[in-house]
């Protein structure tokens, strides 16, 4: 063979060899508007959810694990009872459109904060936004706004799912449930939030455990409902908390000094 033909195909190799690898596109088959249904969907047939289980709250190297009862109201709010081995109140939380309180019954003080992402950074060390902690424990997350495109899945985590982003935010779908199984934020602060052991109560799909993870600093929260109520009468002032006699109370403000 001609010596010059060769150099040619020599050097069309190796500046194959070198040029930049194109990452193949991803094609889930949901548009934009389908995954905002999906990741809202099991928002839609749940108004109200009352259930015990277990609560395992992590702090670094510091780890709570507890019985837990869980009353939601999609109008009212949130309030998780933290009980010890013997059925006595050890935390109570409640979370409203307007106010978060936080009763520490081993303490003895009460914290009064307004319903703010800050509040349940310094009560909870998880930086959520209040609404979407209600939506959360129901099992998704109402986001409207989002252009969702899709990506390709990211980590362990992501493996089998549907994966789509829009902005600093992740999704992942069940490719056959179509129901959402992570919902991550990204950014200096990120955010991992997951569903799993979903199963159908009262004609209404409920995810038994719901987790919130915030990866640096290492702290989490993870609920697991042994037993559950959809749609069920809960009372109202489940959601007014009285702060129990002897009890020391601080009230926080927001940023603007609310």
């Amino acid at each position: 063979m001609n010596s010059r033909v060769v150099g040619l195909a020599c050097l069309a190799l190796a500046l194959v060899a070198c040029a930049p690898r194109v990452a193949p596109s991803i094609e889930w088959p949901l548009s934009a508007r389908e995954v905002r249904d999906a990741l809202a969907a099991p928002l839609q047939n749940v108004r109200t959810l009352s259930g015990s289980g277990t609560v395992r709250q992590e702090n670094g190297d510091n780890v709570l694990v507890a019985d837990a009862l869980l009353s939601l109201d999609v109008g009212r709010g949130v309030r998780l009872d933290v009980l010890s081995p013997v059925l006595s109140p050890l935390l109570t939380l409640v979370v409203t459109k307007n106010e978060i309180t936080l009763l520490d019954f081993r303490r003895r003080r009460a914290v009064i904060g307004p319903a703010t992402a800050q509040t349940t950074e310094t009560l909870l060390r998880l930086r959520v936004d209040p609404r979407l902690l209600t939506e959360i424990l129901t099992g998704g997350a109402s986001l409207p706004d989002a252009a969702w495109r899709p990506v390709a899945p990211r980590g362990e985590a992501e493996e089998g799912l549907w994966t789509y982003a829009a902005d600093s935010w992740r999704v992942g779908l069940d490719p056959h449930t179509r129901r959402p199984v992570l919902l991550a934020v990204d950014g200096d602060d990120p955010l991992v939030i997951t569903w799993s052991h979903r199963q159908t109560v009262d004609q209404v799909e409920i995810a038994r455990q719901v987790a919130i993870r915030r990866p640096r600093p290492r702290q989490g929260l993870r609920l697991s409902l042994a037993e559950v109520k959809a749609n069920q009468p809960v009372d109202a002032a489940l959601f007014q908390p009285k702060i129990p006699d002897g009890f020391n109370v601080q009230r926080l403000v927001d940023e603007s000094g609310r």
